[in-house]
């Protein structure tokens, strides 16, 4: 490699970092800097943020403590509280390029392990410490009457395959439990699927995908969980020259849409966003968060 060619890629290693601080929205751009080349993972040491709080994540890395979260006495459900079950990979969970937080007070809330708080990303029970889309879609939903109050619970684990949720892994038995402790309380109204595009890079195949969802919907279904299951079209992540709209991952997302077995279509992310939606050429920026959210408010009210 030329000099020349290695410091365009310095370059775009330090750019892509900076953007990426940017996205946190942090006060210490330096701190999270050295955070995220020291430590890809940053809940892997049990850290501090920069102003000394405590972070702490589980042993999926999924976000289980942070900063300045306002818990609230869990509300009962009404014919117009709509509870959200959220999993998938990365794009499901705090990776987004823009922060939300609830604009109606209790209205949106992030439910965790048998607890509720006023929702502000990052939200606890997903990967990743920046935005996520999901509390922007509760703002929208309180803002245009659809619901008197949301009740987000997610579950997302960032970069994971089809294949490690299948039944009996550790992924599909976190699910269960989280599951199972939100059905103790609550019924679930949405649960929304938002993963694939590990499957594009790991060539799994059409049958394969519909196999190991189908087993974990099933599951899902035996112990109570009712609700629609929507399963968005995502295979698209980073730059590939080679992707192609109409692979086996979203042929699979697309035929598991079942009326009988309460599986519908969720959002089309690969063919919504475009080129400035996504600000590594994977996860949604804020425009493309904004996007997402909104295609979800029309589908989830038609």
């Amino acid at each position: 490699m030329t000099m020349v060619a290695l410091l365009s890629v310095l370059g775009g290693v330090i750019l892509g970092s900076f953007l990426q601080v940017r996205a946190l929205g942090s006060q210490d751009i330096w701190a999270d800097m050295r955070r995220i080349f020291n430590d890809p993972n940053p809940l892997n040491a049990n850290p501090t943020n920069h102003a000394g709080n405590p972070i702490q994540g589980d042993a999926f890395h999924r976000l289980t403590k942070y900063p300045n979260k306002t818990e609230v006495n869990c509300p009962k459900q009404t014919e117009r509280t709509l509870v959200l079950l959220i999993s998938g990979q990365s794009n499901s969970a705090n990776h987004g390029g823009q922060r939300y937080a609830s604009q109606y007070g209790d209205k949106v809330l992030n439910y965790f392990d048998g607890k509720c708080y006023i929702a502000q990303s990052p939200l606890l029970g997903s990967t990743g410490l920046e935005g996520d889309s999901w509390t922007l879609l509760g703002n929208l939903l309180i803002q245009q009457g659809k619901a008197e109050r949301v009740i987000i619970a997610p579950t997302g684990i960032a970069g994971s395959a089809i294949s490690q949720w299948k039944v009996g892994s550790p992924y599909q038995q976190m699910l269960q439990s989280s599951t199972q402790k939100l059905l103790a309380q609550y019924r679930v109204t949405h649960m929304l699927w938002h993963q694939g595009e590990t499957d594009y890079g790991k060539r799994t195949s059409q049958e394969d995908y519909e196999k190991l969802f189908t087993g974990i919907a099933d599951a899902l279904r035996q112990q109570g969980m009712d609700a629609p299951i929507y399963v968005s079209q995502a295979s698209q992540c980073w730059m590939d020259m080679y992707w192609r709209a109409n692979n086996p991952v979203v042929m699979a997302q697309r035929a598991l849409a079942n009326p009988e077995k309460n599986i519908r279509a969720g959002v089309n992310s690969d063919a919504l966003m475009g080129a400035l939606d996504r600000y590594d050429n994977c996860h949604f920026s804020g425009s493309g968060q904004e996007k997402f959210a909104r295609a979800w408010l029309e589908l989830l009210t038609k």
